[in-house]
């Protein structure tokens, strides 16, 4: 039953051990922690307005993006437009007036109307016409005039020639200059400044957005050097968070070393009380017994110092402190005081050891004189006892030698007076016989 109640006690001192080691551990996890993510907080604290700045012009980049990709779309819609244009007033033709009297030819124009009206009045020696030039951009065959265009009348402004030969003139002087006159596309132009405008506003933007990257490398950069600085401070932190567990783990053994060896000097004391026990009945004893001769040993210096060596390792336990060499400094100190007190001790149990050997001999050589003395005493009394017991004898046999004496001087009277009867009875036998006889 004790056996078991012994191994409780073992198993509940074990859990507690465990639950202890198991908080530390996760405190000393904690406090680590929190210094390997010091240096990350601190990169944020201080970066913040690198991240702020690297977000807006993330936020910049991806506006300018859109922005350049809408203009895209817009100059391809106008663009559109422009070809849409185009065709559409690819088969279009325009028109040409010409006044040979002052050989002008007016710029060209998309309406027939606009064209005749810069003709004058039908007169002699004033020739002059509206002719429909070919299609945008054709090449036509000068001299040609559309039959339905002949003599044709526009608001009271009509044309005028002598011949064919003249309307072939003045058809050929608006081919010779249609690149000049050639009236341009209504909505081209327009279309044409905003595709520029948009060309523009996307250069721009390309620009901005370049830029905008150059400015992303340059912060990128920035806190790719900060995170990096970040990331060696808190492998340094790391680094020296293991070291100073690697020196707590070597602090925490060094202090345990001196607790064992407080709990060895703490022995000697116990064993110099011990010895001092001893030496102290063993004077007891030499007061007893009287005994001479025997110098008692003097171990109080020892003791004394072996107590200044207990209560020293005892004030190092009682103010430990997270230096490793002064820990050390303190665990060699300790080592020292163990030596010491080893050999203090070692001093005292020899002293003592010597001195209670000595007594007990001097003890035993005492008893054994009694004891031999006791034996004489005894024997001396004993021959005593023995000599009046033989002189009692002697005395008792002295009296039986008169008794036997007077007994024999009966006897030997008794004999005679015997010898007489016997004579005097054989006598009286004989004659007996012979009257028998007779």
């Amino acid at each position: 039953m004790k056996f078991f109640n012994k191994i409780n006690i073992l198993l509940i001192v074990t859990i507690i051990l465990l639950i202890l080691i198991y908080y530390f551990s996760n405190k000393t996890i904690e406090r680590y922690k929190n210094k390997l993510v010091e240096p990350l907080q601190k990169f944020r604290n201080e970066n913040t307005g690198i991240d702020k700045t690297l977000n807006e012009l993330k936020d910049d980049l991806n506006t300018t993006e859109t922005d350049i990709k809408n203009l895209n779309e817009d100059l391809k819609t106008n663009k559109s437009n422009i070809k849409n244009l185009n065709e559409e007033y690819a088969n279009k033709p325009w028109y040409c007036a010409h006044i040979k009297a002052t050989n002008t030819s007016h710029k060209g124009t998309w309406d027939a109307d606009e064209a005749m009206s810069y003709l004058g009045k039908q007169k002699w020696g004033n020739s002059q016409l509206i002719t429909p030039m070919e299609p945008y951009g054709n090449e036509k065959k000068l001299g040609y005039a559309p039959p339905w265009f002949i003599n044709l009348p526009y608001k009271k402004k009509n044309m005028w020639w002598w011949d064919f030969k003249d309307i072939k003139s003045m058809t050929d002087k608006c081919y010779e200059v249609r690149d000049q006159i050639r009236p341009k596309i209504p909505g081209v132009d327009v279309k044409l400044n905003e595709q520029k405008k948009i060309e523009e506003n996307i250069r721009d933007k390309t620009e901005k957005l370049k830029e905008i990257n150059v400015k992303i490398e340059t912060v990128t950069e920035q806190q790719r050097v900060a995170a990096a600085a970040a990331e060696r401070e808190r492998a340094l932190a790391e680094a020296k968070a293991k070291a100073d567990a690697a020196e707590k783990k070597q602090i925490e053994l060094y202090q345990n070393q001196i607790k064992d060896l407080s709990i060895d000097i703490k022995k000697f004391v116990i064993q110099a009380d011990k010895q001092k026990n001893i030496l102290k009945s063993t004077q007891d004893k030499v007061s007893q017994q009287q005994i001479t001769g025997v110098i008692k040993p003097d171990i109080t210096d020892d003791m004394t110092d072996i107590n200044n060596n207990n209560n020293s390792i005892q004030e190092i336990l009682n103010n430990f402190n997270n230096s490793k060499e002064e820990t050390l400094n303190n665990l060699n100190k300790s080592k020292k005081l163990l030596i010491d007190s080893q050999e203090k001790i070692r001093i005292i149990q020899d002293s003592v050891k010597k001195y209670k050997t000595t007594v007990e001999q001097k003890i035993l050589s005492i008893n054994a004189e009694k004891e031999r003395q006791e034996k004489l005493q005894k024997e001396r009394e004993q021959l005593l006892n023995d000599g009046q017991q033989f002189k009692n004898k002697l005395k008792s046999l002295e009296t039986t030698k008169s008794q036997l004496q007077a007994e024999i001087s009966n006897l030997e009277s008794n004999a005679l007076n015997s010898q007489s009867k016997i004579k005097s009875i054989n006598s009286k036998t004989l004659d007996t016989k012979k009257k028998i006889v007779k």
